[in-house]
């Protein structure tokens, strides 16, 4: 079936901030770290993402209950966790001691790692839905970038239509997927993937390098995007038809990565002095994450 594009644009839309009464942020920092980075949260509000040591060198964690826990594939020199589901399933992107990235994904307490089919130099899964297909991004030997499925043993590679690059990351449980595309004409650009393989771009007023990071199954829609008029980085989120900048407080920058189905976000911001930190925030919503 030939691929369609249509175009999501939000000119005609309302823009506005949220206020202090709409989203309450809580900072999310792995204690001795340089670096927090949360990347996924699931329904339970499981946070997981990268976070960088006193050394430099990079970990995926686990927010769970209330407690950090590293995440270090065995015999790698780097690891980071990007997605989780409900049922505490995780995948990411680790580098073998010879510097090889890899995908895995930890199940149970036991890691498998693995490559997609085609795209043998470089796997990194971005999410897991809870049906257990998995997206994310696969680089092939020709150094082109592909978005990836990888539903039971089924693999299907896919890119936005005249794209140079596409990147996968995160997917319902009935099959939509959110990434972000570029082509000769623009640096970047979000999307979403229908289950029957059209694609709808994601654009944002006044927006550029956009990308579109998370999904829930309600469909609001978070990612970030550079701001034409300051140069700055902000995140937004969709829903119901209204486009919402995201600016963590005092933040130089703001990058939205993910949100659950009770309107929890993920993200992570840059401060004045360059410091990368990671944030939740609450939607909409008085649960508390655990």
């Amino acid at each position: 079936m030939r691929n369609i594009v249509m175009t999501i644009v939000f000119c005609s839309l309302v823009s506005l901030r949220l206020s202090a009464a709409d989203l309450k942020f809580i900072r999310l920092d792995v204690p001795g770290a340089s670096t927090t980075v949360p990347k996924g949260i699931n329904a339970l509000g499981d946070v997981v993402g990268l976070t960088v040591d006193s050394d430099g060198n990079g970990h995926g964690f686990l927010f769970h209950q209330g407690k950090f826990n590293i995440i270090d594939v065995p015999n790698s020199s780097f690891t980071n966790a990007v997605g989780i589901n409900a049922y505490g399933d995780i995948v990411g992107r680790f580098s073998d001691l010879d510097g090889n990235n890899h995908g895995y994904l930890l199940r149970g307490g036991h890691f498998k790692a693995f490559d997609v089919k085609g795209c043998d130099t470089d796997t990194t899964p971005h999410g897991v839905n809870n049906v257990g297909d998995i997206v994310g991004r696969c680089i092939d030997a020709a150094g082109n970038t592909h978005g990836f499925l990888l539903a039971g043993r089924k693999v299907t590679i896919f890119d936005f239509p005249g794209s140079v690059s596409t990147d996968a990351y995160k997917s319902t449980d009935e099959g939509d997927i959110v990434g972000f595309y570029g082509d000769a004409n623009d640096p970047g650009a979000g999307y979403l993937r229908t289950p029957t393989g059209h694609f709808r771009r994601i654009t944002v007023p006044g927006g550029t390098n956009v990308g579109a990071r998370g999904i829930n199954e309600r469909e609001d829609i978070v990612g970030q995007f550079d701001g034409v008029s300051d140069g700055l980085t902000h995140g937004f989120l969709l829903s119901n038809g209204r486009y919402i900048r995201i600016d963590f407080p005092r933040a130089a920058s703001t990058v939205v990565s993910d949100i659950n189905n009770h309107k929890i976000i993920v993200g992570d911001y840059f401060d004045a002095d360059g410091n990368d930190h990671g944030f939740v925030a609450l939607w909409g919503t008085n649960e508390n994450v655990q």
